[in-house]
């Protein structure tokens, strides 16, 4: 006769609701990741841009600085009333060592 194999078992998880999770170990699962330069999102999964972190509304202007983390401005948050022609670098891009200090552009 075989020996009662339950006794070698771990026992159950507790399954009452409410009851403790198990700690299946490792890090915490990240169910949903921005890809690089959107920002965050609102509730409903649209990307916020600009400095005020609100949807695209209307008029924008892109920065054109390499790796902004922003990217996208509405004029109005940009200080601007239209869009500029050439290159345009948020205040946060044109303050970094190496950019230009004046710029202006329409993406």
């Amino acid at each position: 006769m075989l020996p009662d194999i339950s006794t070698f078992l771990p026992p159950p998880p507790d399954s009452a609701p409410g009851g403790p999770a198990p700690d299946l170990g490792g890090p915490p699962l990240v169910l949903r990741e921005d890809p690089p330069g959107m920002g965050n999102a609102d509730p409903h999964g649209e990307p916020l841009w600009c400095y005020c972190q609100k949807p695209n509304a209307g008029e924008m202007v892109g920065c054109d600085g390499p790796g902004c983390k922003r990217e996208w401005f509405h004029l109005h948050c940009a200080g601007l009333r239209e869009a500029p022609e050439g290159d345009w670098f948020c205040r946060d891009c044109k303050d970094k060592p190496g950019k230009p200090k004046r710029g202006g552009g329409h993406r």
